[in-house]
């Protein structure tokens, strides 16, 4: 069973079910945040980027199949079952970390941008 074609693999909510539209658009960033399992890490297709969610292990590129148990090895056990997410590839990764840095710096500017709250106006904590 190939995990992208699977029931349990890729699958997209459609807009209609989400409240606004940034969550919708946020199931697009990764393939798909599954944990690391071996039967896992052995159905993915050769060439997608794997990275961990927070720390855990270092990102990779899936290996074809005649090396995928060695790099199995090379991932420390108390790091497998950890969730982690899955890219098409190194670009596609690179893309989406960019995307949110470009956010991340448009709202630092929409923040400075704001008048600041004046100190008379909140409410005393007697």
């Amino acid at each position: 069973m190939n995990f992208l074609n699977s029931e349990a693999g890729l699958y997209f909510r459609p807009r209609s079910e989400f409240n606004n539209e940034f969550d919708f658009i946020r199931q697009f960033l990764f393939l798909a945040r599954p944990k690391l399992t071996k039967k896992l890490f052995f159905q993915l297709p050769a060439g997608l980027y794997l990275t961990p969610n927070g720390s855990g292990f270092e990102n990779m590129v899936i290996a074809p199949e005649s090396e995928r148990a060695a790099q199995w090895k090379s991932i420390h056990p108390s790091n497998r079952q950890r969730l982690c997410e899955i890219y098409r590839n190194k670009a596609h990764y690179e893309a989406m970390m960019e995307q949110g840095r470009k956010i991340a710096e448009e709202n630092k500017k929409n923040e400075i941008k704001r008048e600041p709250r004046s100190l008379g106006n909140r409410p005393s904590a007697k």
